[in-house]
Formats: C-alpha cells, structure tokens, sequence
C-alpha cells in the first residue's frame, strides 16, 4: 500500500475524531487545546517507536502491559 493513503487516512480519522468530540461537547470554550496537542504528539511519538520494530523497545512496552 502508498503510505501516502495511510497517513492521509489517519489523519482525516483523527480530525473526525477531534471534530464530533468537538461537535457533542457542551464546555467547548474551555478545551484545552494544549494538552489536546500533547497527547497526540505522545501517541505519534509511541507509534514512531514501535512501528519501526525495534525489539528492545516492543519488549518495554510487552513488560509494562
């Protein structure tokens, strides 16, 4: 598969997310964008760890689940 499409994929899942989570919320002025922005860096940050295969890095992560 292109990776192109994957990353475009994934992208557009995460704005939709965002999106109907912003849609059904009822405090939208006190979402905290910050912190929105921090946890998905950290979620890119992991998949950027794990994706690559590294084992030594894949067995830290099977130890703590």
């Amino acid at each position: 598969m292109d990776i192109g499409i994957n990353i475009g994929r994934g992208l557009f899942g995460i704005v939709m997310l965002l999106g109907i989570a912003f849609l059904f919320s009822r405090d939208r002025k006190n979402i905290n964008w910050r912190l929105v922005g921090i946890g998905i860096g950290l979620q890119i940050l992991i998949a950027g760890l794990l994706l690559p295969g590294w084992p030594y890095i894949r067995e830290v992560f099977q130890a703590v689940a």
